[in-house]
């Protein structure tokens, strides 16, 4: 409860530090305030498919030593990457079509994007395709653990290989824009109270997943 509260707080100030204190990005204009929520949640979905592919390698661990295993806790985190994801797809090309006047300009980011969201809806197609339980678990995190790997490569590396439109705030490399150190710090606080809402997200999931799985067990019982 006191994580909710504290989820709530953040992003009720980081919102409102968006929209009524930062100031306009020189070349950006007020568009810039879109970036204090498509930059958190496409980290968010970065975090998300992270986490999913670390609890996987902990998972395959306990499970070589005999431990239980909950299963769903790296499935539900891939599960809200998938939402994040789609959510910094929208807001993407909502600045893409304000910015470029398209929608959809190919942009490297913007394919890259797409890849990562079909990586991760083929996992689901996967987990739900295979009946058996642990071998469900096993190829789904061995799956995972691949996918985390080649998302650092579709975010931060490929994307700086070939000329792009979107902008560049972290690295001084084409296409960057020096932001105000306030921008900056509203922007990091942002990606923060997000972080706490994935959080927030995951360990409500994993205890409806947790009682689904009781009921389920008591049923075959």
């Amino acid at each position: 409860m006191i994580l909710i509260i504290l989820a709530g707080i953040c992003i009720s100030i980081a919102t409102f530090a968006a929209l009524l204190i930062a100031p306009p990005t020189v070349g950006l204009g007020n568009m810039s305030k879109l970036l204090f929520f498509h930059v958190p949640v496409a980290w968010v979905s970065v975090l998300a498919f992270i986490y999913a592919g670390i609890r996987s390698i902990i998972d395959l661990n306990k499970l070589q030593k005999g431990k239980t295993v909950d299963q769903y806790k790296a499935y539900n985190s891939a599960k809200i990457g998938i939402v994040f994801t789609i959510l910094a797809i929208i807001s993407g090309s909502i600045w893409a079509k304000i910015n470029w006047n398209s929608y959809w300009n190919w942009d490297p980011r913007q394919k890259t994007i797409i890849f990562i969201l079909l990586i991760y809806v083929a996992y689901i197609s996967l987990y739900k395709s295979i009946k058996n339980k642990n071998k469900q678990f096993r190829i789904s995190s061995v799956y995972l653990i691949i996918a985390m790997v080649s998302v650092p490569l579709f975010v931060f590396i490929l994307p700086r290989m070939s000329h792009s439109l979107h902008p560049d705030i972290i690295g001084k490399k084409q296409n960057y824009i020096a932001i105000d150190y306030k921008i900056r710090l509203i922007l990091y606080g942002s990606a923060f109270s997000y972080s706490l809402m994935f959080i927030v997200i995951l360990r409500l999931l994993d205890k409806a997943s947790k009682v689904k799985k009781m009921l389920e067990e008591i049923y075959e019982n």
